[in-house]
């Protein structure tokens, strides 16, 4: 079975802020058909090392992995079964990383598809004291 698969970079500039929605600076997002794929995702939902990273854009994207200075930065995956459009995090002033993603859908809601989507954003480690109440590693 042929799997399709999009990886799009997406690179903005965003100036940190406690509280305040930040866009990722690098991000990416697409659509696996192969379900069974998924489970490359890191249970914890952080990236914190090349090694990882490298087997999950094996698995999900076409291509060479990114290279990320993870002394400096983490990544942020996310994964549903739906066409996710965009990641945002927050950080707040307590060091909490919280976040949130758009799902594509239509009036009806989001639109189940074959396979998962996910969304894949490097953040910056400064100011990240947690993620889902424990420490960042």
């Amino acid at each position: 079975m042929r799997t399709a698969i999009l990886c799009a970079l997406v690179a903005t500039g965003a100036a940190a802020g406690a509280d305040k929605p930040q866009f990722p600076p690098v991000r990416w997002s697409g659509v696996v058909a192969d379900e069974k794929k998924q489970k490359a995702a890191p249970e914890s939902g952080l990236v914190i090392d090349q090694k990882t990273l490298d087997a999950i854009w094996k698995a999900w994207c076409a291509g060479d992995p990114p290279r990320v200075n993870f002394d400096t930065h983490f990544v942020l995956v996310q994964t549903k079964k739906a066409k996710l459009s965009f990641i945002h995090y927050t950080v707040t002033d307590e060091g909490e990383l919280t976040f949130t993603i758009g799902v594509q859908g239509d009036k009806n809601g989001p639109k189940e598809i074959d396979g998962f989507g996910y969304a894949m954003a490097v953040v910056p480690r400064e100011g990240v004291k947690r993620y889902n109440g424990k420490a960042l590693p």
